[in-house]
């Protein structure tokens, strides 16, 4: 693996922590729980369903960042690193307010 494909799986496996983050907050901020005598969730499955989700998205951008790299070293790098902080931030986030 080059140095330009490298520049395009690192923000691709920033977008698994990301996106995880995101469902979670938003799952707890702004879903409504289940009433339990109706429906029990299981947090196995939301789990599972969020990893999916995540690496589903993550998979998806690997071509789209490989061509960044190819085009852009530069740009890929700045965009690597932005998409660690803000993976970062987000996990923060759902720590504090969803752990």
């Amino acid at each position: 693996m080059g140095p330009r494909a490298a520049l395009a799986v690192i923000p691709a496996l920033c977008v698994v922590p990301a996106a995880y983050a995101i469902q979670r907050l938003y799952e707890v901020l702004f879903v409504v729980q289940f009433d339990p005598a109706q429906a029990p969730p299981s947090p196995s499955i939301a789990l599972f369903w969020r990893a999916g989700v995540a690496a589903a998205l993550a998979f998806g951008s690997l071509g789209p960042l490989f061509q960044l790299g190819e085009r852009s070293p530069a740009a890929a790098m700045r965009l690597a690193e932005a998409s660690l902080i803000v993976s970062a931030v987000l996990l923060a986030a759902q720590a504090l307010v969803a752990p």
